[in-house]
């Protein structure tokens, strides 16, 4: 009997790292939706500050501002999914690394940077 391969001489595509981003896009768009008064505590002023909008205490799913902290990230991992079944992990990665990167340099700008550079 003969090995079976599923490749058939192709490379399998490393798609470790595009897991990874897909997986925390997922868990800040589920945290910000579900938690959003614990994660607000860190979030909303330097998100009032980036956008010029604030997001209240309770705001409704849809609300303008608040949905770009959240839908943003889940497409991310949308399509670092499909990237990952289409064997383009460039896109992946590309994708993936830009809403967790936004996030951080917000919040690091807001927070450690001098108050006059805001």
């Amino acid at each position: 009997m003969s090995l079976l391969s599923y490749y058939d001489g192709k490379k399998k595509v490393r798609s470790g790292l595009v897991r990874t981003l897909m997986w925390l896009n997922g868990l800040v768009a589920v945290s910000v939706m579900a938690y959003w008064t614990g994660v607000s505590l860190v979030l909303e002023e330097p998100f009032r500050w980036a956008t010029g909008l604030g997001v209240g205490t309770t705001p409704s799913l849809f609300e303008y501002p608040y949905v770009l902290l959240w839908i943003v990230p889940a497409g991310a991992a949308v399509i670092g999914w499909l990237s990952i079944h289409a064997e383009l992990p460039a896109l992946g990665r590309f994708v993936g690394i830009y809403p967790l990167l936004f996030l951080n340099l917000m919040v690091g700008w807001y927070y450690l940077a001098p108050v006059q550079w805001h």
